[in-house]
C-alpha cells in the first residue's frame, strides 16, 4: 500500500490492484474512495481497499498506520514499507 502527498492511494490484495483517494483530518478523522478494480480470486488475498473505505478514522500505534471504523472497531492495520 502507497500513500502519496496528493491523495493517491495505491496497493494490491494480491491478485487484483487497487486504487482510490484520500484525506485526512488532524482529529484523526479519515475518508478514502476507490475506484473500481478487478475481482480476481486469490485464496490468499486481504482487501486492503476494503479496509480503508471502511474507516473512519486512522492513527500511529508506533510506525504502524492503524484504521477504525464508525464503531471505533479495528479494521486494519497498515504497516510502513521502510
Amino acid at each position: 500500500m502507497k500513500f502519496t502527498a496528493d491523495g493517491e492511494w495505491r496497493g494490491s490484495d494480491g491478485c487484483n490492484d487497487e486504487s482510490g483517494r484520500w484525506i485526512t483530518a488532524a482529529s484523526g478523522t479519515l475518508l478514502t474512495t476507490a475506484r473500481g478494480t478487478t475481482l480476481m480470486f486469490c485464496a490468499d488475498s486481504v482487501s486492503i481497499g476494503g479496509w480503508l473505505v471502511t474507516a473512519r478514522r486512522a492513527g500511529l500505534d508506533g510506525r504502524t498506520l492503524v484504521l477504525l471504523d464508525a464503531q471505533g472497531t479495528e479494521t486494519g492495520r497498515l504497516l510502513p514499507a521502510n
